[in-house]
């Protein structure tokens, strides 16, 4: 992952964190708005993945914000890919990890790595 990996990261978090609130329960599930979708398809393209994440884990860890204050940035590929993966096993998992700000500090913490403006308002 390189800087400019991080920055179309970080850009799409932003997005994603505006339409947050459209996130709802639905009949037949979660509803997730297109942006949250955008926001993983830019983890998936940008090969954030770590194939090699243990879910249970790496989602402690990015529940733990005295964990993600010191995370590498390999930490957090499996951190991101756990959430990302969690989602087809755990319905609601994804309105956790962006409602409750988990994803919200990972980023943070993936800016201060990168030296870039976190773009979350």
């Amino acid at each position: 992952m390189n800087k400019e990996d991080a920055e179309k990261l970080l850009q799409a978090f932003a997005i994603t964190r505006r339409e947050q609130s459209k996130i709802h329960l639905g009949e037949r599930g979660w509803i997730y708005p297109d942006e949250v979708w955008a926001f993983f398809k830019v983890v998936a393209d940008a090969n954030w993945l770590d194939h090699q994440y243990q879910a249970g884990r790496d989602m402690k860890r990015l529940r733990d914000p005295s964990y993600l204050v010191s995370a590498s940035v390999d930490e957090l590929c499996s951190m991101i890919t756990a959430a990302w993966r969690g989602e087809r096993f755990f319905e609601g998992l994804w309105k956790d990890v962006f409602c409750n700000g988990h994803m919200e500090r990972a980023m943070q913490r993936l800016a201060s790595i990168f030296g870039l403006e976190p773009h979350i308002t």
